[in-house]
């Protein structure tokens, strides 16, 4: 009975249905308790835990494929003539069908030359600069006519400039550039939104999208734009400048969701926050990335919060009291 079960093909459906729901960053709290009664059934456990291995190789798949197809850019594809799609052939089906199953993290991929995962990572550019990416930044080096440049496609990075005669040191993000006068300097990008702060030395900011709009920052001096905005914000200790980048979690009047948020961002598994837990009080506390469980463990000490852990790396944080 059990073994035909557990080959019901609705059932495997089932279990690749709420895989996907789990994966997605969309889930409810009414299907994450759907999905505990659900999976409480030993026979749909096991299911869940095939289909969960049959994942896990999935992405091992993805990572395979990724680290082998380079992407060219969308305007190079438009480009070309149909003919040519010809030529490529059965290359052109894999990538076709890679950005059809994986989306836009491949493309992601295949346009950056740094991509970090959950923890920092640290780079030496081209000229001898250096850099240390955030939990899910990519960066896209642009060296080439002559210019120093990288582009921040996504999240955000610290920069230790070489002095090098020639061109200055320049990070572009949203349209907007960052040129370097001899320093070490943060940028952040949230979508179209960045903000540049200064640790050492001197930077000066552009914004195409303003035209004439510019600031020089000095250190502990900041300044954010994107398409409609450009201006100075207040300025900060210069110790507080990418504080994240010696593997701090600096947090500072923050909601216990903001905390689990930021300290989710340096977990390989989901992070789910279940039911209400706004009555908590605002914390400030230092915690480290590189213990991301010890930190999601503190903070749910200090709040009386309790950790559900389930298959995947999946962690769910609620009050104590929830049922």
């Amino acid at each position: 009975m059990g073994r035909s079960t557990e080959t019901d093909p609705a059932l495997t459906d089932t279990a690749r249905r709420w895989l996907v729901r789990l994966t997605s960053g969309e889930m409810t709290e009414r299907e994450m308790v759907q999905f505990r009664q659900w999976v409480e059934e030993p026979s749909h456990e096991r299911i869940f835990q095939r289909e969960l291995t049959n994942w896990r190789k999935l992405g091992q798949l993805r990572e395979g494929l990724a680290s082998s197809i380079r992407l060219p850019s969308a305007a190079q594809i438009l480009r070309r003539r149909l003919g040519r799609w010809g030529r490529i052939g059965a290359t052109a089906a894999v990538a076709v069908c890679s950005i059809m199953i994986f989306g836009p993290s491949l493309l992601l991929r295949a346009e950056a030359d740094h991509l970090a995962g959950a923890e920092l990572r640290r780079v030496t550019l081209p000229d001898g600069s250096h850099a240390v990416l955030d939990a899910g930044t990519a960066l896209a080096v642009r060296f080439s006519d002559g210019k120093r440049r990288v582009e921040l496609l996504r999240g955000r990075a610290w920069f230790d400039v070489a002095h090098n005669p020639g061109p200055r040191f320049e990070v572009s993000a949203a349209g907007g550039i960052i040129q370097d006068i001899g320093t070490a300097f943060e940028v952040a990008r949230k979508g179209d939104d960045v903000e540049a702060a200064v640790s050492e030395g001197t930077v000066r900011v552009f914004a195409s999208s303003r035209p004439g709009a510019s600031q020089v920052l000095r250190a502990g001096q900041r300044v954010r734009f994107n398409d409609t905005a450009f201006a100075r914000e207040a300025d900060i200790p210069v110790r507080r400048v990418a504080a994240w980048r010696t593997g701090n979690i600096v947090l500072e009047g923050v909601t216990i969701r903001q905390a689990v948020a930021e300290v989710s961002r340096y977990r390989s598994g989901p992070t789910w926050v279940w039911g209400d837990i706004s009555t908590a009080q605002p914390i400030t506390v230092v915690l480290r990335s590189d213990r991301p469980e010890a930190a999601l463990q503190a903070l749910a000490v200090s709040a009386n919060l309790s950790l559900l852990k389930m298959p995947g790396g999946i962690t769910i944080v609620r009050q104590k009291s929830a049922q």
